[in-house]
C-alpha cells in the first residue's frame, strides 16, 4: 500500500514540476521524448496563465511533418537545424495551419515549410543554416495566382506581416 501511495506521489511531483524541468533544460536529453528541445524552448508557453494549446499542436504538426521527412530518408537530425527549426515552428504555430510539409536540404543546408492556412492561403516559409545569428527567413505568401508577399523578413517579424497581408 505505502508503495503505491509513493509512487502515485513521485508521479504527481513529475508531472507538475516537468514543464518547470524542460525549460531549465536540466533533465531532457536524447530520444526519450520526440519533441524534447521543442519543450526546452517554450518558456513562454510553460509560464503563461494562459496557454494557447492551438499553437502548441501547430508547431508540434510542424515538427511531426519534419521529422517524417527525415525518416523516410534515414537522416539523423542535426542540433543546430532542430534549433532554427523549433524557432521556426513556434513562430509559424500561431496561423492556423490546415496542411504542412516540412523538409530539409542536407545540399543546400535549408529548412522549408510549406503550409495551407487560413482562408486557403499557401506560406512557404524558408530559413538557410548559417553560422551566426541571423534571425532572416524568405518568406512567400499566395492565394490562388495571386502573390501576397514575397520577402526575407526577420523572423520575429513574420507573425505581424503574415497577418497584415491576410486582412489587408
Amino acid at each position: 500500500m505505502k508503495s503505491t501511495i509513493y509512487s502515485m506521489a513521485l508521479t504527481a511531483t513529475t508531472l507538475t514540476t516537468s514543464p518547470f524541468i524542460a525549460s531549465e533544460g536540466s533533465s531532457i536529453q536524447g530520444d526519450t521524448y520526440p519533441y524534447d528541445s521543442f519543450i526546452k524552448s517554450q518558456e513562454t508557453v510553460t509560464n503563461r496563465n494562459v496557454v494557447d494549446y492551438r499553437q502548441y499542436l501547430n508547431s508540434i504538426m510542424i515538427m511531426q511533418s519534419f521529422r517524417e521527412r527525415l525518416a523516410d530518408r534515414n537522416c539523423s537530425l542535426i542540433s543546430d537545424v532542430e534549433h532554427v527549426l523549433s524557432k521556426i515552428s513556434e513562430k509559424c504555430g500561431c496561423f492556423d495551419i490546415k496542411e504542412v510539409y516540412a523538409d530539409y536540404s542536407p545540399l543546400t543546408n535549408a529548412i522549408r515549410i510549406d503550409m495551407v492556412i487560413d482562408n486557403d492561403f499557401l506560406l512557404i516559409v524558408r530559413k538557410k543554416i548559417e553560422k551566426g545569428e541571423d534571425n532572416g527567413i524568405a518568406v512567400s505568401l499566395s492565394k490562388g495566382d495571386d502573390d501576397y508577399l514575397v520577402d526575407y523578413l526577420d523572423l520575429d517579424c513574420l507573425t505581424e506581416e503574415v497577418n497584415y497581408c491576410i486582412k489587408g
